[in-house]
């Protein structure tokens, strides 16, 4: 009789061709994004009332070095990491990639059909942006707040679907602008080319347009700084080799690259370092960082109400980290209860000053484009695992039917919290389209799971590599044919 582990065998065989599928689906991909046959791919229709991408090729291929080295090095990063000393050490690696994560982004904008400059137009721009417009007409924060829940539902584009958060953001950057000497640091070259924005950026004061330059570096470095608290959340959940090759992964990420400056790209930081405080807290019943988690996820919500569904996150994983006999008797309630009150105080400060987080969230989610359920059932899934990465997507899924097939005995707790929400969001039809950006946050959760499902699988590091290797060139061949953002 044949020893029962033995079985085990084609499914092993089976998980070592991540890397050949992910090839062969990114090939057809690339080809059929580089030449358009199929529009679809791209969204089910144009805005509005849908959404799709548009699809515009520019030649821009001799550009490419730029991208290229910043992935050599991390592919580099990712070969020498065990054996190198100094990248064992923690300060030094998350800097690193920090600053390779810094790079990739601002190489692609300069690989981008636009070039970099494309960065300040996507902020002044208020029919692109509208975060840096509105935030020139404060005059008083207190009353801004007071106001907020009149005016958002008027304010341009991105901003009127926001809580204030990010326009507070611009506000800081503009007061910290005008202290410093403007014509020092503003390149006199820094203009944008179309004619609407070249106007308004004449009507800004030097010290307005040196606060839109600042604000338009200082995003994608914010977005960068994410792969700190990814690291430390994969750590605690999985182990140091999942953090680390999980944050290369992270760099990647076509939807953190492509939809930078928009504030979405740095909202899973809020997220992850909310989610990793409740671990440490759960693991060390520590109802202070639980609390802590509640504060952070609430300044989270602050700039985003998109980041609700961490709410039912976190609730999850406390519960289901502990035997169903013991969920009760191990204090997972009174966790949720301090987690939840640690929301509740951060709100109720807000409620003190003038801004009612509550009824203005009601009437941002209120404000939502009008668009086809059905349609975006499916394409908002669609949209979701092409921005989180093709090789991601294919080995989140390997994992996923796994559990399902194998019928595991052992709760998957990050698939489990992670998947239930992002369903219940999915169908409740509050989001339909642009879930790729929208839903950023999810995604480190997803590429955890995905990267401890190629750890248990044995995959060599040359599939590692050769996966990484993917997403980066995805998010190239997005660059050059289609437009995420003008």
């Amino acid at each position: 009789m044949l020893h029962p582990q033995k079985k085990q065998v084609p499914n092993n065989l089976k998980k070592s061709k991540f890397d050949k599928v992910a090839i062969i689906v990114s090939l057809i991909f690339f080809i059929l994004v580089a030449l358009n046959p199929i529009s679809l791919l791209r969204g089910p229709a144009p805005y509005p009332p849908e959404w799709q991408y548009p699809y515009l090729y520019v030649n821009t291929w001799s550009k490419i070095w730029a991208p290229g080295l910043v992935i050599l090095f991390v592919m580099g990063v990712g070969c020498f990491y065990k054996k190198s000393r100094l990248l064992q050490k923690n300060v030094f690696f998350l800097s690193l990639l920090v600053v390779l994560s810094y790079l990739f982004q601002m190489s692609v904008l300069f690989f981008s059909r636009s070039g970099v400059n494309v960065l300040f137009h996507r902020i002044t721009n208020p029919g692109l942006n509208g975060y840096f417009s509105s935030s020139l007409e404060i005059k008083n924060i207190g009353e801004f707040l007071r106001q907020y829940g009149d005016v958002v539902l008027q304010m341009p584009m991105h901003a009127k679907g926001h809580p204030p958060g990010t326009i507070l953001f611009f506000h800081l950057v503009n007061k910290i602008s005008s202290l410093l000497p403007t014509d020092l640091l503003l390149p006199s070259t820094l203009r944008p080319e179309r004619g609407d924005v070249f106007i308004l950026w004449q009507s800004l004061a030097p010290y307005q347009r040196l606060g839109a330059m600042i604000g338009g570096l200082a995003i994608p470095f914010l977005s960068s700084l994410g792969v700190i608290p990814v690291y430390y959340l994969a750590r605690i959940l999985k182990n140091k080799e999942t953090a680390a090759w999980t944050t290369l992964f992270y760099i990647f990420t076509p939807a953190i690259v492509l939809f930078t400056p928009l504030p979405d790209v740095f909202f899973p930081v809020f997220g992850v370092a909310a989610f990793f405080l409740a671990a440490v807290a759960r693991r060390n019943n520590n109802y202070f960082l639980v609390f802590l988690s509640g504060m952070v996820l609430s300044l989270g919500l602050f700039f985003g109400i998109s980041l609700l569904p961490i709410v039912l996150m976190v609730i999850l994983f406390l519960f289901l980290n502990q035997p169903v006999k013991k969920i009760v008797s191990s204090g997972s309630g009174s966790m949720i209860l301090f987690f939840l009150f640690g929301i509740a105080v951060s709100f109720g400060f807000l409620y003190t000053i003038g801004y009612d987080s509550f009824s203005n969230s009601i009437k941002i989610i209120g404000g939502q484009a009008h668009r086809s359920y059905l349609v975006w059932i499916f394409y908002n899934l669609y949209d979701y695992f092409l921005f989180l990465g093709i090789p991601t997507a294919i080995v989140y899924f390997a994992n996923l039917f796994d559990y399902i097939d194998k019928k595991t005995k052992s709760r998957p707790v990050l698939v489990l919290s992670t998947l239930i929400p992002f369903l219940i969001l999915n169908f409740s039809g509050l989001s339909r389209a642009e879930t790729g950006r929208i839903w950023s946050f999810f995604m480190p959760f997803f590429t955890i799971s995905a990267v401890q499902y190629l750890i248990k699988s044995k995959a060599s590091k040359t599939v590692f590599l050769t996966l990484i290797l993917l997403q980066a060139v995805q998010i190239l061949f997005i660059q050059e044919f289609w437009v995420t953002l003008w």
